[in-house]
């Protein structure tokens, strides 16, 4: 993933800031995210059944 970055107030060689973070260097917070997507998911799909029950 790139972070890129531009203000043409700064100073020249200031203005352009790139910032590139690769898979491996954040697969604690991807491993994070998919555990707490899934976890979403199963509530949404549980919330969902017990609505879908009060009918």
């Amino acid at each position: 993933m790139d972070f890129i970055s531009y203000c043409s107030d700064f100073p020249d060689g200031k203005q352009l800031i790139v910032y590139r973070l690769t898979a491996a260097e954040c697969e604690t917070e991807i491993a994070r995210l998919r555990a707490r997507r899934k976890d979403f998911l199963e509530l949404v799909a549980d919330t969902k059944h017990r609505i879908l029950e009060l009918e």
